[in-house]
Formats: structure tokens, C-alpha cells, sequence
């Protein structure tokens, strides 16, 4: 009986070895470590890690959430997802320990959302937000990025600081 060619194009790509993978795209078997399948051309996938696979980013929705749990109150998550902007308001207000409770609740929440979901909202970040006039949206990009307006929200944190270490004593 004889076989076309699509046909024997699927019987080889049924048996791959020990050290072989299919490809994403066409399904052929590839060497395990290829990044890119010889018979398509197509980029493969990065293998997932033990726990909770990284995305395209790099960010990987287990690290966030107990980046959140455990040291949620300085807004070390938020540097992490790359939110400079909100990671320095976390640490401005940590004194008050409501960064604590935000970055619990949002631990939880990274938590129970999907990987697609995670690199949806968490990954796929445009660089705008991290922009200081995102974190202060009253303001224009000019005006937040002046040395004087600076000079002043440091002021600012420095008497915070002040103020709640006299009020710790």
C-alpha cells in the first residue's frame, strides 16, 4: 500500500525519542533543547518551570503573590511586576500598614487568577504606567519630573518618616 506524502509526514511525527519534543507548530519531533523547530522555522515555547511557569515576560505569577503575601507592605511586588511608580507609594506609606493589607489582598487575588490572565494584566504592561505622572495623575509629565517637585515629595516623605518614627517612641 502506498502513502502519500502527508500521510508519511504522520507517521513520522507520531515517535520521538528520549531526548526529543514535538513541535509547537507543525508537530514534528525535535531535539529537546531546539529553539527553533528546523522543519518550520517556529520559535519554540520555553519549557515551564517547577512551579508556575514564567510567561513571555519573564514574570511569574507564584513569585508576585508571595512577593505580595510576605513582603507586600514595602510594595516589593510592585517593583518586581515592574510598577516603580506604585513600589515607591507602598514604601512611602508602609508606616501605616495599609500597603500591608492592599498587598495581602492582592497576593491572594494574583493567587487565584489564571496565568493568561496574570500576563494579561500584570505583563503586558505599557511603559506609560510606570511613568511618575501615572502614579500622580493630577500632575503633567513636565511638572513631575521637574528637580523642584522632586526636592519636594521628598520633603515630604522625609517628614512622614520623621513624624511616625517620633510617634513610635
Amino acid at each position: 500500500m502506498k502513502r502519500s506524502g502527508r500521510e508519511l509526514d504522520m507517521a513520522t511525527q507520531a515517535v520521538k525519542g528520549a531526548n526529543e519534543k514535538f513541535c509547537f507548530e507543525c508537530g514534528s519531533a525535535i531535539n529537546a533543547r531546539a529553539e527553533i523547530c528546523p522543519r518550520c522555522g517556529v520559535r519554540q515555547h520555553a519549557p515551564p518551570s517547577y512551579i508556575g511557569g514564567s510567561t513571555a515576560g519573564g514574570k511569574n505569577r507564584i513569585a508576585a503573590a508571595l512577593f505580595a503575601l510576605l513582603l507586600g507592605g514595602v510594595g516589593i511586588h510592585k517593583f518586581y511586576l515592574g510598577l516603580v511608580g506604585q513600589g515607591i507609594l507602598y514604601l512611602l506609606f508602609c508606616w501605616t500598614f495599609i500597603p500591608a493589607v492592599i498587598g495581602f489582598i492582592e497576593g491572594i487575588v494574583y493567587l487565584t487568577m489564571s496565568d493568561a490572565s496574570f500576563e494579561e494584566k500584570y505583563v503586558n504592561i505599557p511603559t506609560d504606567t510606570t511613568r511618575p505622572d501615572a502614579v500622580f495623575p493630577l500632575f503633567k509629565h513636565e511638572l513631575v519630573t521637574s528637580p523642584r517637585f522632586k526636592t519636594i515629595m521628598m520633603a515630604i516623605g522625609a517628614f512622614l518618616l520623621t513624624f511616625a518614627l517620633f510617634k513610635a517612641r
